[in-house]
């Protein structure tokens, strides 16, 4: 029955794969990261995060970023965690835009044998710093919410599902004067 399970997770993923890997690709495109975790307590850590995304065949930076935060273990299962993030994005006018962005994550998760099941509800507020620029954009206040299901074969492999919404939550907010 397991080798049954087994060979069916492995087909899905493979299909899965190979649709998503058949869009059209104009360039190379390569992601170099380093993230860091210091452990403060047996419930809360430092984390930290650097990404670069090249693209361009690996010769133009498009996008970099650097994520701070802490989070807290409550137990196994569930914790939090509180983050800024400053971001560079390059435009179509070949010039980086700045963002930063503060978030805070709620996060579940619950094993069953193989299977593992999480939920992260996330409200981030994304701002732009340059007030007075000509490419000034208002805050922009998200809810997301994403739910995976993974299945661990061995040690070395765990195909995944994950499903993620974007909620956008300005066009909601109300704010009266008085």
């Amino acid at each position: 029955m397991f080798i049954h399970i087994n060979r069916i997770l492995l087909f899905l993923f493979v299909l899965i794969s190979a649709v998503s890997f058949a869009q059209p690709q104009n360039d190379f495109r390569g992601i170099v990261g380093l993230g860091i975790e210091k452990k403060l307590s047996r419930s809360f850590y430092l984390n930290f995060l650097n990404n670069e995304i090249v693209n361009q065949n690996l010769t133009e930076l498009s996008l970099g970023f650097a994520d701070a935060g802490i989070t807290y273990r409550m137990n196994r299962n569930i914790s939090f965690s509180a983050n800024y993030r400053y971001s560079k994005s390059r435009t179509l006018e070949n010039i980086f835009s700045k963002r930063q962005m503060i978030y805070a994550d709620v996060s579940v998760q619950k094993y069953f044998n193989k299977f593992n099941f999480s939920f992260r509800a996330r409200l981030q507020n994304q701002f732009y710093p340059h007030i007075f620029s000509e490419n000034f954009k208002t805050n922009q206040l998200y809810y997301r919410n994403r739910f995976a299901v993974r299945y661990k074969i061995n040690y070395y492999l765990s195909p995944y599902f994950s499903i993620e919404n974007f909620l956008f939550l300005n066009s909601y907010l109300v704010f009266k004067s008085l």
